[in-house]
């Protein structure tokens, strides 16, 4: 029934629509279509994929200040999606500060996404929306269907009941762990922003435990953690480390 959902919202998915406006939206060096579908089959377990944005305004003789919105149609349940740029990076739909942009793309990207796909990989869906600030009229979207292309098998479902905090965290991170089946690898693993591992912790205990992890040596920033139920992933959530 899940799969039923999912497939019958991607029909009704975001209807981009294209308009004579200053504004563009580029993807890998090219004008970005209005819809656009990124296969995601080849996401490693555990890991993310990493997408970039970049915008020009047509005709600009200078800098033009702009925002970017986001707009979630389509996001499962244990997938995480991240969009960092304008000095912060944001894990639900709202408005960016405020950046700018000139004629032409910037070398690079001014926006990343970062996917954390769920262990199906199922399909994700989500509109971008540049509007200038001065001109709110003058805008320009991009509708992104993250996609399976080739189907995962479903992992079986164990019931987990895991409390990470606090967060922000400073110090030391509790954590409070309770398996509905006993577990013989069992790890949390903690990645910072660009995908690096920074600490994994096995849990030693089968069915429940708790332990405290040091996170004092860590810089500021944003930080995730997934628990690694036999070399899969049951679940990622976003950690901030503030001291």
């Amino acid at each position: 029934m899940k799969k039923l959902i999912i497939s019958l919202g991607l029909l009704f998915c975001f209807v981009a629509s294209s308009y004579a406006q200053s504004l563009k939206i580029y993807y890998g060096g090219a004008l970005a279509p209005d819809t656009l579908r990124i296969d995601i089959t080849s996401i490693p377990s555990g890991e993310f994929g990493e997408y970039f944005l970049d915008f020009a305004a047509d005709g600009a003789t200078d800098s033009i200040p702009v925002t970017l919105t986001q707009e979630t149609q389509i996001l499962p349940d244990s997938t995480l999606l991240e969009w960092c740029g304008a000095g912060s990076c944001m894990t639900q739909d709202q408005v960016s500060n405020v950046f700018k942009v000139v004629s032409e793309p910037y070398e690079g990207a001014q926006f990343y996404l970062h996917l954390f796909p769920n262990d199906n990989h199922d399909p994700v869906c989500v509109r971008y929306i540049l509007k200038k600030v001065d001109d709110p009229s003058d805008n320009a979207s991009v509708v992104i269907i993250f996609e399976n292309k080739v189907k995962v098998a479903p992992v079986s479902k164990i019931d987990v009941k895991l409390d990470v905090y606090p967060n922000p965290v400073a110090t030391n991170l509790n954590v409070r762990y309770v398996f509905s089946k006993p577990q013989k690898d069992a790890t949390i693993v903690i990645k910072n922003i660009v995908g690096s591992v920074v600490k994994e912790i096995p849990l030693t205990n089968e069915l429940q435990g708790r332990l405290s992890i040091n996170v004092g040596n860590f810089s500021d920033g944003i930080y995730f953690y997934s628990l690694l139920l036999n070399g899969k992933v049951s679940m990622t959530k976003k950690l901030i480390v503030k001291h």
